[in-house]
């Protein structure tokens, strides 16, 4: 009587308990399912963020390298324009070499003279034999 009693009370709990295992199992299943889509979004935002680690790295370099850039261009200008002045004194002495250059025969002449017959004679006689050479 009893066992027939528990019987009766055991065969719709073990029809409940086959529903929730099969409930369970289907909630496991998707939960799994949700997992692997966490897991993929979270390797995709780890990828991102490296990649944006990586972008400001590279923006921070070449705004490093801009601001090099623009102080060598700075200097540049600088030098260029201290540069500019030199330019006259160049030309300036371009001219006087010009010139000089028409000179440099007798210049030649006159030192090769004083070298071989000046040297051995006194300061005085020295200066008044250049003066009649000139």
């Amino acid at each position: 009587d009893n066992y027939t009693k528990v019987t009766k009370d055991l065969g719709p709990k073990k029809a409940k308990l086959a529903d929730a295992e099969e409930k369970l199992s289907v909630a496991t299943t998707k939960l799994e399912g949700k997992r692997s889509e966490l897991a993929a979004v979270v390797a995709k935002v780890e990828k991102l963020k490296s990649s944006f680690d990586e972008s400001v790295k590279k923006s921070e370099k070449l705004k490093a390298d801009m601001q090099i850039t623009e102080t060598r261009l700075d200097r540049a200008g600088k030098l260029i324009d201290g540069l500019s002045g030199e330019k006259v004194n160049w030309e300036k002495q371009i001219g006087v070499l010009q010139s000089s250059k028409g000179n440099l025969v007798g210049n030649m002449l006159l030192a090769a003279g004083a070298v071989a017959y000046v040297g051995p004679f006194p300061a005085k006689y020295r200066a008044g034999m250049m003066e009649t050479w000139v």
